[in-house]
């Protein structure tokens, strides 16, 4: 518990950090700053424990990495969200990314993530295409539906 008290306190700290930042209105946000600031606009808070995991201390991640990460599996998320599908196994991916990644090596992880989420192939899971993504933003009333941050969050 004691070695653990630590590891805890500087996630806390870290995110902490975050989510100061993504609610500052007037800065220039880094990736996963604007990832914590959609997941507020969403409200959502799926994405937390990967970004947590990818920044734990001593994991040696490249930020570069850490941001297509991020971006992968925010595009799986919102683009269910866009199309109304179903986010209840959303956690359960999240947590299965984790843990089948956790001895991946840094450099492989963004792809190993992309391919992992390419492979979910059910209604309750699968990653929505572009084509899917642009007919209901052409068919639905985006800007109606979603409450005006979430509507915003898609522009950023």
């Amino acid at each position: 518990m004691s070695d653990l008290l630590p590891l805890i306190r500087t996630q806390a700290e870290t995110y902490e950090a975050w989510t100061t930042a993504a609610s500052e209105g007037d800065r220039q946000l880094n990736r996963v700053e604007r990832a914590v600031y959609r997941m507020k606009a969403s409200e959502s808070e799926l994405l937390k424990p990967l970004l947590i995991w990818l920044h734990e201390p001593g994991r040696e991640v490249f930020g570069d990495v850490i941001d297509r990460v991020a971006s992968l599996v925010e595009s799986w998320l919102v683009r269910r969200q866009i199309l109304r599908l179903s986010i209840g196994d959303m956690g359960r991916i999240v947590a299965d990314i984790i843990r089948a990644h956790e001895r991946t090596p840094p450099a492989e992880l963004a792809d190993s993530i992309e391919g992992y989420l390419s492979r979910l192939n059910v209604t309750s899971t699968y990653w929505p295409g572009d084509v899917e993504v642009r007919e209901a933003l052409r068919t639905e009333q985006v800007f109606r539906r979603f409450k005006k941050r979430r509507t915003r969050m898609l522009s950023l």
